[in-house]
């Protein structure tokens, strides 16, 4: 957290005016690059598992894969958008680099 001394009264006056408006900026550009911060760190503890997946894929091959998630962590998850979790994806190459 950041914060940005001065009085209430103070906040919309020069120069704390340029320092929360970088700071809304700079956090702008960061949020999407960011998990939600709706739980605490230690909720995002998973075990997942997918039963018959092929050991490959042609290109531009859809295939429907069931994922069980189970929750790991000691804190209870709520609803998507509440708590912000999401299943996704990342794809590794050979060397187990994440690709785009």
């Amino acid at each position: 957290m950041e914060r940005i001394p001065g009085d209430r009264g103070q906040f919309f006056e020069e120069p704390r005016v340029q320092v929360i408006a970088a700071t809304i900026a700079r956090r702008a550009v960061a949020a999407p690059h960011s998990p939600p911060r709706v739980l605490p760190e230690n909720a995002y503890h998973t075990a997942l598992s997918a039963a018959d997946i092929s050991s490959g894929m042609h290109p531009g091959e859809r295939r429907l894969i069931d994922v069980t998630v189970r929750n790991t962590s000691p804190v209870p998850w709520s609803a998507w958008k509440t708590s912000g979790l999401l299943l996704g994806n990342r794809w590794a190459d050979d060397r187990g680099e994440i690709t785009q």
